[in-house]
């Protein structure tokens, strides 16, 4: 279990991220809440899921139409059923993720720095070799649930899950 320090930090950058009050998230079974200015110009549902409650972040040019879609699942929801109840509009569904965070990092056996302008061809080289969705799933300490073996990596390196994201892409 995420110690209260640390969840409390990430209540705070999730917060910020989905752009509402921190007593917000995880305080009903489904909050609807529209995007905030880190989401304005995604097109997309996107929904945050712990300890049985969740927060959805939406455009606000069809809350409307998504809290209709969504209110068979005010009650309670899970990723799955979030999922299913905006597949009439989703032209894509991304999830569920596991999103962990570890106590304390221990420190590489080897050299790390920081990429530098001269590094950009190397990182383009990366980007080119890489498929379009593995580029931008990385980058962050989430892993699709069905990618077992990130989990186990991520778990044995001292991460411990904190939430469950859903994204739903809208037609």
């Amino acid at each position: 279990m995420l110690s209260p320090s640390i969840v409390t930090v990430a209540d705070a950058y999730w917060a910020s991220h989905l752009g509402c009050p921190g007593d917000q998230l995880f305080a009903e079974p489904l909050n609807i809440i529209t995007h905030g200015e880190e989401l304005s110009d995604y097109r997309g549902a996107f929904a945050l899921f712990r300890n049985e409650a969740a927060i959805a972040s939406v455009p606000p040019t069809c809350v409307d139409k998504l809290k209709v879609l969504l209110s068979p699942v005010l009650s309670g929801c899970s990723p799955e059923s979030f999922a299913t109840a905006l597949a009439p509009v989703a032209s894509m569904v991304i999830g569920p993720a596991y999103i962990g965070y570890a106590e304390a990092v221990t420190p590489p056996e080897h050299p790390a720095r920081n990429l530098l302008p001269d590094d950009a061809s190397a990182l383009d080289a990366l980007q080119q070799a890489c498929d379009p969705t593995e580029w931008e799933h990385g980058g962050s300490y989430r892993t699709l649930e069905s990618n077992v073996g990130s989990i186990r990596i991520a778990e044995a390196l001292g991460f411990l899950q904190y939430a469950t994201s859903m994204a739903v892409r809208l037609k």
